[in-house]
Formats: structure tokens, sequence, C-alpha cells
């Protein structure tokens, strides 16, 4: 019975699930706080950018236990970040845009269906892209 605790404690996927769950949160709860006070696509840009910082620190220390050995393939990792997470970023963003302004759907609605699709897309580049161990 140990052992099956510790598999599932240590599964990627639930590690993933979980932290990916906070950083939804984070992102929802700053967009839908921001929405109050600013206009939806300032709100989400915000949201996004903290959103993003957040989850790289979580990803590579519990998700995905990224070490890297030299400056060189921590410099990598966090532009290979930047590029995989802006792109989402960026459809994440316009995603939205989309939905609200030509689908006629409602922002928060919006939200929360282009997130599923960010969040499937973030876990295989992460696991394909940005947290791969490289040779120093």
């Amino acid at each position: 019975m140990k052992d099956r605790i510790r598999k599932i404690i240590k599964c990627e996927w639930i590690a993933y699930a979980f932290w990916g769950f906070t950083t939804t949160l984070v992102n929802i709860v700053i967009y839908t706080i921001l929405c109050k006070f600013t206009d939806y696509r300032v709100a989400n840009i915000i949201a996004i950018a903290a959103a993003k910082i957040y989850s790289y620190f979580a990803n590579k220390f519990f998700v995905f236990k990224s070490f890297c050995g030299s400056w060189k393939n921590l410099f990598r990792e966090i532009m290979a970040y930047v590029l995989s997470r802006g792109f989402t970023g960026i459809l994440d963003f316009t995603g939205v845009i989309f939905l609200v302004e030509i689908l006629q759907v409602r922002h928060d609605i919006a939200k929360y269906v282009i997130t599923v699709i960010v969040i499937i897309l973030n876990y295989f580049l992460g696991k394909k892209v940005v947290f791969v161990q490289r040779e120093n």
C-alpha cells in the first residue's frame, strides 16, 4: 500500500495536475479581480504573465524536477520556456479575444475554454521542449 501511495505522489501527471491547478487559479483569480478595474484584455495580459512566472518555478522544481548542470543549460531552459509559454500565452490572449469578439462568448467562459487548451499544450511543450535533461 505504501508503495502505491509513493508511486501516486511521484507520478508526473498528478504533480502537473496539482501545480497546473494552482497556476490556473493564479491566472483566473488575477484575471477576475482585474476585470473589476480594467478592460478584460489588460486583465488577461497581466494574469497570463503572472501565471507564466509562477508556473516556471512550479514546473521546474515540483513537476519535471529539472536540474541544469551549467549556466548554458539553464539559459537554454529559460529561453525554451519563454518561447513555448510565449506561444501559449499568445494563444491564450488571442483565443479569448476571438471567442469574445467573433463568436460572442462571454469573457469568463472564453477564458475557461482557452485555459483548458493552454494547459494541455503547456504540459507537452514542458515535457518535450523545455524541461529536458541536456548534457553539460
